[in-house]
C-alpha cells in the first residue's frame, strides 16, 4: 500500500480552494454517517434498500441525463470511511500545487470540470448489473474522478517533484518517489482493473479523470495560459531535445577536428547553404546595430535549421560570447547553453572561457536539470577564475551539487 504524505514543492500562495473542497467533503461525510447513509458499492436490487442520499444524489447511469445535478453532487459523497479518507489524502497532497499553478478560481473550475468529465465517462461506459432476476445500475459516488483529474494535471505540471510516501508492504517506512512514477503506478492499477473488471469501483471514472487532467494541463502549457517552468513536461522535452543537439554538435565538432588533423583528408568544398550565410550575416549586422533581441531571434532560427552542423552555427569569438550573454539575460537558458557550448568549443583557451564555463555550469545545474554536466564543468574551474565573485559562485554551485 502506498499512501502519499506530501511533496517537496513549495507554494507561492496560501491554499484556499483545496481546503474548502475538503471541508465540504467532511461535512457531507458527517451527514452520511449521521444518517447511516454510506453507499453499498456491491449493489442491491432496485428497491428502497438504497440509502436515501445515494438514491437522490448519487450518480445513476440510467438517470444522470435527466437529473444532471448528480454529476456535481455525487463527487462530494463517499461509499465508506476508507474511500473518504484516501480521497481526501490524495486531494490534500496534490491539490495545493495545482491550485497554486492554476489560480484559485480556475482551479475550482478545473476540479469540478474534471469530476464532471469523469462522471460522463462512467455513465457512458456503465452496464447494468444483475441480481436475483433484476437488472439495475449501480450508482457512483466519490471525489475520485475529480481527484484523478488533479493527479493527471500534476503529472504534466510537476512530474519530477518528489512525493513522500508511506509504504506498507512487509516493511513500513517513508520513502521519496518522483511524482511521475507514483501517479503512473496508480494509473497502471486502474488500467489493469479496467481490463479484468472490477466490481464496486468506478474505474472508468478514474481513467476519465486522469485523461481530462492530463489534456487540460497540456493545453494550459501549450497555449501558455500559465508560465512554463523548468521541470514541466514541455520544458523537460525541450531540454532533452537541446541536450541531443549539443551532443550531436559536439560529436560533429570532434569529427571535424579529426578530419583537420588527418593530413590525408581533403578539405571539403565550400558548399554552405545560402540561407545559413544570410542568417549569419543578419546576426552579425543586428549585433553591430545594437539590436541584440533581433540578433538572438535570428540566431535561434539559424540554430533550428543547422544545429547539426557546428561550423554554421558558430560565430566569431566576440559575437558568440555576446549572444550567449544576451540569451542568458533574456531567460532563454537552453539557447544560452547552446551558444556558450559553441563559444567554448571554438575558443577553449580564451580569457573569457572560464567565465563562460561557469555560466554554462550555472545554467546546467539550475535551469536544465543536468547536474552531471554542471559537475564536469566545475572541475578545477576555481583555479582558472580571476574574479572573487565568480570563484564564490563556483563554490556555491559545487555545494548545491553535493
Amino acid at each position: 500500500m502506498l499512501i502519499p504524505l506530501g511533496t517537496d514543492r513549495p507554494l507561492r500562495r496560501p491554499t484556499t480552494v483545496t481546503i474548502v473542497l475538503i471541508a465540504i467533503n467532511v461535512v457531507v461525510a458527517f451527514v452520511q454517517v449521521l444518517m447511516r447513509d454510506w453507499a453499498d458499492p456491491t449493489g442491491v436490487p432496485p428497491s428502497l434498500a438504497w440509502p436515501w442520499i445515494t438514491e437522490h444524489f448519487g450518480l445513476w447511469p440510467d438517470r444522470a441525463w435527466t437529473e444532471p445535478w448528480q454529476f456535481f453532487t455525487s463527487m462530494f459523497m463517499h461509499a465508506g470511511p476508507w474511500h473518504f479518507m484516501f480521497n481526501m489524502i490524495f486531494l490534500w497532497v496534490f491539490g495545493p500545487n495545482v491550485e497554486d499553478k492554476f489560480g484559485r478560481w480556475w482551479y475550482l473550475a478545473f476540479y469540478l470540470g474534471g469530476g464532471v468529465v469523469a462522471g460522463i465517462v462512467h455513465v457512458v461506459t456503465s452496464e447494468p448489473s444483475g441480481l436475483a432476476g433484476y437488472e439495475y445500475f449501480v450508482p457512483a459516488v466519490g471525489a475520485s474522478g475529480a481527484i484523478a483529474a488533479v493527479s493527471g494535471a500534476y503529472l504534466i505540471l510537476f512530474p519530477l517533484t518528489r512525493v513522500r510516501v508511506l509504504l506498507v508492504f512487509f516493511l513500513i517506512g517513508v520513502w521519496q518517489i518522483r511524482a511521475v512514477w507514483f501517479i503512473c503506478f496508480f494509473i497502471a492499477i486502474d488500467l489493469y482493473r479496467a481490463s479484468v473488471g472490477s466490481e464496486g469501483i468506478a474505474v472508468m471514472a478514474h481513467l476519465g479523470g486522469y485523461a481530462s487532467g492530463i489534456v487540460a494541463a497540456l493545453l494550459v502549457l501549450w497555449l501558455r495560459l500559465r508560465e512554463r517552468e523548468t521541470y514541466d513536461v514541455f520544458m523537460i522535452g525541450k531540454q532533452a531535445y537541446r541536450r541531443r543537439q549539443i551532443k550531436s554538435a559536439a560529436y560533429d565538432q570532434q569529427r571535424e577536428m579529426e578530419r583537420r588533423l588527418d593530413p590525408t583528408s581533403r578539405p571539403p568544398k565550400n558548399s554552405d547553404p545560402e540561407e545559413a550565410i544570410e542568417f549569419r550575416a543578419d546576426v552579425v549586422r543586428l549585433i553591430g546595430e545594437g539590436d541584440l533581441d533581433g540578433a538572438a531571434r535570428q540566431y535561434k532560427r539559424l540554430v533550428d535549421a543547422y544545429a547539426d552542423t557546428p561550423r554554421l552555427v558558430t560565430l566569431s569569438r566576440n559575437h558568440q560570447h555576446t549572444l550567449g550573454a544576451h540569451l542568458f539575460a533574456m531567460g532563454d537558458h537552453s539557447s544560452a547553453a547552446f551558444a556558450y557550448e559553441r563559444f567554448l568549443e571554438a575558443n577553449p583557451s580564451d580569457r573569457e572561457a572560464p567565465s563562460a564555463r561557469l555560466l554554462l555550469a550555472l545554467i546546467s545545474a539550475r535551469y536544465l536539470n543536468d547536474p552531471v554536466r554542471a559537475s564536469g564543468l566545475l572541475m578545477g574551474l576555481e583555479d582558472e577564475l580571476a574574479d572573487d565573485a565568480e570563484r564564490e559562485m563556483a563554490r556555491e554551485l559545487r555545494s548545491e551539487l553535493g
